[in-house]
């Protein structure tokens, strides 16, 4: 996880899938084509950038080249003097995941906006946004989306999560204050070379 958070994590390389408004202070992190289904943490208000490790697995050599997502950090922006990275707990103090296949990062209620505009149909519109197609097939597979809701005031970011199985344990990332500045999901991807 540290090597991650320092970017030095073996066999792969950090990307920036872009910010999102969190106004209110209630960061949701929720299964994608499920929005019901989420954690929300009180983190300080601010536009929050959304960043993540891509895992190289495998050669192209052998054919078993393959690419996940390993890590997610969701950052406060101009926030890099961080303190601490802990598991999120609940109030009891039960640590919380997520179990998904696609991960979404927005402020609470903007994804289950998104979600309804598109009623009875949500996965399959995440679907067609990730597999960009033409008429000979699939274009491109992206790791990462970004849709806005209607009036643009909240925005949803949505990545592949990992192996798209497991329960991914939340992390929350705090200032040298105890706020919070942050969420990481860690997604069990172990590509260090034997």
């Amino acid at each position: 996880m540290g090597e991650a958070w320092n970017g030095t994590l073996a066999n792969s390389r950090r990307e920036s899938a872009g910010t999102i408004p969190i106004e209110d202070g209630l960061l949701s992190v929720a299964e994608a084509d499920t929005p019901g289904n989420s954690v929300t943490a009180v983190v300080v208000p601010g536009s929050y950038e959304v960043t993540f490790t891509v895992a190289h697995m495998g050669a192209e050599e052998t054919y078993d080249y393959l690419e996940y997502v390993s890590h997610a950090f969701v950052l406060l922006e101009g926030r890099r003097n961080v303190a601490l990275i802990e598991p999120l707990a609940d109030e009891n103090g039960v640590e919380l995941g997520l179990n998904a296949s696609w991960v979404a990062f927005a402020r609470a209620e903007v994804l289950q906006e998104i979600a309804g505009d598109h009623f009875g149909r949500w996965t399959l519109r995440i679907g067609d946004l990730m597999y960009r197609k033409s008429a000979e097939g699939v274009v491109s597979s992206l790791t990462s989306i970004k849709i806005e809701n209607d009036d643009k005031s909240g925005s949803a970011i949505i990545l592949k999560s990992g192996h798209g199985r497991g329960n991914y344990s939340l992390f929350r990332i705090a200032d040298v204050n105890g706020n919070n500045v942050g969420i990481m999901v860690d997604f069990f991807i172990d590509n260090r070379p034997w």
